[in-house]
């Protein structure tokens, strides 16, 4: 799927050659083919890339496959794990991008996925984990986060609308 984005690209008049393009967009360090095929991706489309990316949340609010959603409470955010111990997970696949020349980034990343904890995730003290979160990710070599938010929702910075969609 790649080479055929990379082939449209490459039809576009006055797109530019060389390492341009964010790539890999993996979303779990927690899946064994991502540890395995990150290095060769990297490999292959070295001459392409310009940083490698990956999606992280310390927490989550998701269903899956359980029967209720989960909770995630200011204590779950603000232990070391959701910050330091996110680093330390991530460390491997920065220095395998560092190994090829790549930059790593944090393409998208917030409190918790799935759109965040309400009273958690929109509070001064998820702004602070941010800080601690973006400080541990700075010294492992990451070299940009994304946070992840929008108009709406739990973990956006700013809001400008009701859930339903009016204005506040």
């Amino acid at each position: 799927e790649f080479e055929r984005y990379l082939e449209r690209l490459d039809e576009i008049p006055g797109f530019p050659d060389g390492k341009v393009i964010q790539g890999a967009v993996f979303a779990s360090p927690y899946r064994l083919d991502y540890s395995a095929m990150l290095p060769l991706y990297g490999k292959k489309y070295n001459s392409r890339l310009r940083s490698i990316s990956m999606h992280n949340y310390p927490t989550t609010t998701c269903k899956f496959w359980r029967k209720n959603t989960p909770t995630v409470s200011m204590e779950d955010l603000l232990r070391r794990r959701s910050s330091r111990g996110q680093s330390l997970l991530y460390k491997p696949f920065v220095h395998l991008a560092m190994k090829q020349g790549l930059t790593f980034v944090l393409g998208e990343a917030n409190s918790a996925s799935c759109g965040g904890q309400h009273n958690v995730s929109d509070t001064l003290g998820a702004a602070l984990w941010s800080l601690d979160y973006s400080a541990e990710m700075s010294k492992i070599g990451v070299r940009g986060i994304n946070f992840h938010g929008g108009p709406t929702g739990s973990y956006a910075p700013v809001t400008c609308c009701s859930p339903d969609g009016a204005a506040e």
